[in-house]
């Protein structure tokens, strides 16, 4: 009976043992799921957040072509205007430059104009003088 006995022991023990590593492998296990857990939420945010990220990338990458377009169309703006003012200059100077020699003729006429003013209001005179004192 003591064999019997200590047998029982001896299994009462080993099944306490047991029972201790099985819930020592429940708590691992336990643990072990909670941090899966975890990492299976921190990969769906990661996920999430890539997503979002990558439908920015996207949205951006459309914005640069928006904004490489105008800049390209305002550049040719910028060339044509430069084109249009290079003309408006040119044809600003010779029409200062036929300004220039129209002020040149309306002061050669003005003074023409004087000089036969003067020489009309002489010969004037000289016709006044003969009318009244007639030589004979």
């Amino acid at each position: 009976m003591k064999q019997q006995d200590a047998e029982m022991q001896q299994c009462a023990l080993q099944l306490a043992k047991a029972n201790q590593k099985l819930r020592e492998n429940r708590a691992a296990i336990a643990e072990k799921k909670h941090l899966m857990e975890i990492q299976r939420n921190n990969r769906k945010e990661t996920e999430r957040k890539s997503a979002v990220a990558n439908k920015q990338a996207v949205k951006l990458q459309q914005e640069l072509k928006e904004q490489e377009s105008d800049c390209g169309r305002l550049q040719d703006e910028l060339k044509s205007c430069k084109g249009n003012l290079e003309r408006t200059t040119s044809d600003v100077k010779m029409l200062t430059s036929h300004i220039s020699t129209m002020k040149k003729d309306i002061q050669d006429y003005n003074d023409k104009l004087k000089e036969a003013k003067i020489h009309n209001a002489a010969l004037e005179e000289k016709l006044k003088v003969e009318v009244d004192f007639p030589q004979s």
